[in-house]
């Protein structure tokens, strides 16, 4: 083994300071994303308004009208 190798260490410039930085990157949420594809064609005109059928209506999607029956109860006999 040769000693110089063994002594050798890189040369840093007495100013240089390494700071590790956090790296932002733009990852845009499903909702940003769907809603800006879902937005392209009403902003071009190549659709006016939503047809009925695509349309929710959010009262008809949990209607509390129906009764809702419960399972019977199973009880385990205890000896």
């Amino acid at each position: 083994m040769i000693p110089i190798f063994c002594l050798h260490t890189p040369k840093k410039d007495k100013e240089f300071n390494p700071v590790c930085q956090v790296r932002e990157v733009a990852t845009p949420t499903l909702e940003d994303v769907v809603k800006k594809e879902v937005m392209k064609p009403f902003e071009t005109g190549k659709i006016d308004c939503m047809p009925n059928s695509l349309r929710v209506d959010p009262v008809g999607v949990a209607s509390k009208t129906k009764c809702f029956k419960q399972p019977p109860r199973r009880f385990i006999k205890r000896k």
